[in-house]
């Protein structure tokens, strides 16, 4: 048994058998030599294994060439194993396809295993450069949040330490501006700090008071227009009269109508003028309305948060409330130049007025020392001398209501004087009251500043009241206007 080898006992001689040799398969033919001719057979020794095994064969090359035997079941031997092949052939494509599908598969995987390996070496690389770049960002990063923090808190730190500098010595650490004085011929310092609510108020005081008589200098510009055809007609009068100075007084009525035309030309300007300076401070009160508005939406947007971060750069409030501060720098600069405007159309309109006066003086002089019985009234000289002149002639028409005018105009004269004055002691009011505004808001504010909310809203209540103002003075110089066509319709009808 194949046993025995493996428990140790020893080998007896009847353990072998005998092997075949190869002339029993027809492979012990004789070969030649490549050296020679010369044939020689296989070995006669007998070959031998032990019983139970397989005999173990080693190939290799052959050192001589086989017999024709051998080579002919080398060449049988072959093509079974072609022809095996050939059988199995198609049992081995699918295995090529699957081979196929596994490249692919190991190409992605390495790509993979690429991409993998260069994104950690990557990120190796960037963990060395952070680590040496961890100082320099520090110091950085310091200094950029001491920047930021320094420009927050700059205003407040100015103004808590401004009791410093009336300490001897450091005071000339401090910088002290120079107070605002109102006659300095330059232009006023901009104003630090808005206050629309008494800007507003002031608004609306002063126009209501210019509206009302702005309404009544209409009427009577048109009231001085009347007396100033019906004193032309009195020249005309004076010229064919038997008075002794009868060429002086016509020159002076002459000049006298002049001056009324002037008059009442100057009162319809300066109503013009009240009306365009009410439009224009409205303009400039809804611009103001928009821009702090816009300022607000601004002040809430991304940019606004991103600029925060910038060091030193003007925060969303601070950016809300210079645009405030604008807008009232603007409103107020438009409003006293409006102010003053209307302040010299008033001066001009009373420099009319008064040298009316002075015509109306002269002219009651001259007829005085022609007949005695006209030393009336300065007032009604004009009536009484068309009656002494034209009042009894029939062939003249419309002399009552002529006389009626005459007799008027020195109190028409003496209304418009009213209201031209009242008018210029509002103006006059007004400018002081903006003086004292514009050197109030000059100087930084001791108190919080004023929430943006009241000025939104000052303004929009203003702008109502400016504009209810507005309608109710233009119905009333319509009114006026209407009464004067009625009347003059009324004359060219009875005449």
């Amino acid at each position: 048994m194949s046993g025995n080898s493996r428990t140790g006992r020893p080998r007896r001689e009847d353990d072998w058998e005998d092997i075949d040799d190869y002339e029993d398969e027809g492979m012990g033919d004789e070969y030649e030599t490549p050296a020679s001719n010369i044939s020689r057979s296989s070995s006669p020794a007998r070959r031998r294994r032990r019983t139970g095994q397989r005999p173990l064969f080693v190939a290799a090359a052959p050192s001589k060439p086989h017999s024709r035997g051998a080579t002919s079941q080398l060449v049988q031997r072959t093509a079974r194993a072609a022809s095996g092949n050939s059988s199995t052939s198609s049992r081995t494509r699918p295995r090529q396809r699957d081979q196929t599908t596994t490249t692919t598969e190991d190409v992605t995987e390495v790509l993979r295993d690429t991409g993998v390996a260069s994104a950690r070496y990557a990120f190796s690389v960037f963990s060395i450069s952070t680590r040496f770049m961890k100082y320099p960002l520090a110091v950085f990063l310091f200094l950029y949040l001491l920047a930021l923090i320094l420009g927050r808190v700059s205003s407040q730190l100015q103004t808590a330490l401004q009791p410093l500098c009336y300490i001897p010595g450091v005071s000339f650490l401090c910088s002290h501006p120079s107070p605002y004085v109102s006659s300095d011929p330059g232009p006023p310092p901009p104003p630090q700090w808005a206050d629309f609510p008494r800007l507003v108020d002031m608004q609306g005081q002063t126009f209501e008071a210019l509206l009302d008589e702005s309404a009544d200098n209409a009427g009577l510009s048109l009231e001085i227009k009347k007396a100033e055809m019906a004193t032309a007609d009195l020249a005309t009068l004076v010229r064919v009269s038997d008075l002794a100075s009868r060429e002086r007084l016509a020159d002076i009525l002459t000049d006298f109508v002049g001056d009324a035309r002037d008059t009442s030309r100057q009162l319809q300007r300066f109503s013009a003028q009240v009306n365009g300076a009410l439009d224009s401070v409205m303009a400039v009160n809804d611009h103001a309305l928009h821009t702090i508005e816009a300022a607000e939406a601004h002040s809430k947007s991304v940019m606004a948060s991103v600029q925060a971060l910038i060091p030193f750069a003007a925060t969303p409030e601070d950016v809300r409330q210079a645009a405030v501060t604008t807008a009232f720098a603007s409103a107020m600069s438009i409003l006293s130049s409006n102010m003053e405007r209307l302040q010299l159309e008033a001066q001009t309109s009373l420099m009319k007025l008064d040298r009316l006066e002075a015509r109306l003086g002269t002219l009651h002089e001259l007829v005085k020392t022609q007949d005695a019985s006209l030393s009336d009234l300065r007032e009604e000289i004009l009536a009484k001398l068309w009656t002494k002149l034209g009042g009894n002639k029939r062939d003249l028409r419309g002399t009552d209501k002529h006389r009626a005018l005459l007799a008027g105009i020195g109190a028409y004269r003496a209304r418009a004087l009213a209201h031209v004055v009242t008018t210029l002691q509002a103006l006059q009011g007004y400018a002081e009251d903006m003086e004292v505004l514009r050197t109030r808001v000059a100087t930084p504010s001791l108190a919080e500043d004023i929430p943006l909310e009241v000025h939104v809203r000052s303004i929009g209540a203003g702008l109502r009241r400016l504009q209810d103002r507005s309608i109710r003075a233009e119905a009333r110089r319509e009114e006026i206007t209407s009464a004067a066509m009625r009347d003059a319709e009324r004359e060219i009808g009875a005449a």
